[in-house]
């Protein structure tokens, strides 16, 4: 289970680096042709989209990847993936003709009368096709293709970004390029996701197989709600007590912690598969606590990293407008580790306790709604970012409590524990009294490196110890010789 997690993490997250890596170099792009309040435009359909891939499709995808782990006949997989597919076509399709039909009322409450409601109109078809090519990409990883599911991310990435910025250079239509590159991108990629899985679908659809999906899957849409409360409830907070402006500069700290989420996004992908397959082995337990171990380490050191050099990136990548964007990057950052983290807490899924996974996210979305709009208004963007680490700190700890009831993994918290305090501890003090540290850049950016290098080896000390790491280390250097002699 360690080498195939290894592996496919390993391709996934390279994949990840080429595709959501390309979101950071875009930036300068995007922060000198967009303001902050057409940024807070892209945020908001973000949010819009994301709601609408966790509710039309009422989850199905979770459905079937429950569903074709247990399944061992050829026929009845095909089953699952064509019924699936014509599901989610049929529920994206009446989704997109209602929101072309109403689109100037949903334009007026969704991003104001300031903007045109043809880009509207574009971001809902981008959306539709978004959540079409979407559901066959996670199709790829189900069938632990992941190589072509690599391959299908670079070829979104590339045709999206490549017509929004001849779009956007060239024929300056500002803020709509970016959909116009998005639904590019997304029917390009869902056309070649298609084409790798094509002998799976058939002309078929089963009623029976729709049932058993959706009884799995429906449970946990008001639970993926509450996942998106948690996540983006912020920004709508801050549209509505500030400004579109201060949701774009928010939405800038989010990018960057993208950064940490190129990280977390191989561990991520590889690890749901893997845990459904493999969850009866006897070594499981014990292997998950040392890949939550490897992750940990890995994380927290980019987290460490992008927080300490956050004002650093912010000049190099955006402009003064987009600076304050510095004070929140960590608070963010970390946020967006406990949330990631709650794939190591499968007990819930595995139970197929869809109906406690509901009540926990909605929980949690509704505490991340009210701290926001009880911290916003004295604290601004700050407090949004501290609603949602405290939201997600606490989620992090429910799931964890219930998953070791129903599927016990050995974690060794006392380590796990003094590593988090220790990276917070250092991430926060440092911020805090930077601006008091009175030397030249190139000595101040040394100073960073030489404490960052002493926080990761200590990091490194506690979870697994140096003679582990050299092996894995070792371990590391002969794939990699191996594949270069190839």
């Amino acid at each position: 289970m360690i080498q195939r997690f290894f592996k496919d993490s390993a391709v996934y997250t390279i994949g990840n680096i080429l595709t959501r890596g390309m979101a950071i170099f875009m930036l300068p792009i995007y922060t000198r042709l967009l303001s902050p309040a057409d940024y807070g435009v892209i945020d908001m359909i973000s949010i819009i989209g994301s709601l609408i891939n966790v509710t039309i499709a009422l989850e199905i995808n979770q459905g079937f990847g429950r569903s074709y782990s247990e399944t061992e006949s050829i026929k009845e997989q095909d089953e699952y993936s064509s019924t699936s597919l014509w599901f989610v076509l049929f529920a994206y399709t009446l989704f997109l003709i209602f929101s072309l039909l109403f689109s100037n009322w949903l334009n007026e409450k969704i991003i104001g009368s300031n903007y045109s409601v043809t880009i509207f109109q574009i971001a809902v078809i981008s959306i539709w096709g978004n959540g079409i090519f979407l559901f066959l990409q996670n199709q790829l990883r189900w069938y632990l293709y992941s190589k072509e599911y690599t391959i299908v991310g670079i070829v979104y990435t590339f045709v999206s970004y490549s017509i929004t910025i001849v779009l956007m250079l060239v024929y300056k239509i500002g803020v709509v390029a970016v959909f116009w590159g998005l639904l590019s991108g997304n029917i390009a990629a869902a056309i070649l996701s298609w084409y790798y899985a094509k002998g799976k679908y058939k002309l078929s659809f089963v009623w029976k197989k729709l049932k058993v999906m959706l009884n799995f899957s429906i449970p946990l849409v008001p639970a993926s709600v509450g996942t998106i409360a948690l996540l983006y409830i912020d920004r709508i907070a801050i549209k509505n007590l500030m400004s579109l402006s201060d949701v774009g500069i928010f939405g800038i700290a989010y990018r960057f912690s993208a950064i940490v989420s190129l990280v977390l996004s191989g561990f991520q992908t590889a690890m749901a598969p893997l845990i459904y397959q493999n969850y009866k082995n006897v070594e499981a337990p014990a292997e998950i606590a040392r890949i939550f171990k490897y992750f940990l380490l890995a994380v927290l050191s980019f987290i460490i990293a992008l927080s300490f050099f956050s004002k650093e990136v912010l000049i190099i990548f955006t402009t003064h407008a987009y600076f304050e964007a510095a004070k929140i990057i960590p608070i963010i950052s970390f946020a967006t580790l406990f949330l990631a983290m709650n794939i190591f807490t499968p007990g819930l899924s595995l139970a197929k306790k869809t109906k406690i996974i509901a009540a926990i996210n909605i929980f949690a979305g509704v505490l991340n709604t009210v701290l926001n709009y009880s911290l916003i208004p004295h604290f601004g963007i700050i407090g949004a970012s501290v609603s949602t680490l405290l939201s997600s700190i606490l989620t992090f700890i429910i799931y964890m409590k219930y998953s070791q009831k129903y599927f016990h993994v050995p974690y060794e918290w006392p380590k796990i524990i003094s590593v988090f305090c220790v990276g917070m501890f250092f991430v926060f003090i440092f911020r805090s009294v930077e601006n008091m540290i009175n030397i030249n850049i190139v000595p101040l950016i040394l100073f960073k490196l030489v404490v960052l290098l002493l926080i990761i080896l200590f990091m490194i000390k506690i979870l697994i110890g140096f003679r582990k790491s050299k092996e894995l280390l070792k371990y590391f250097s002969n794939v990699l010789s191996k594949k270069l002699s190839k």
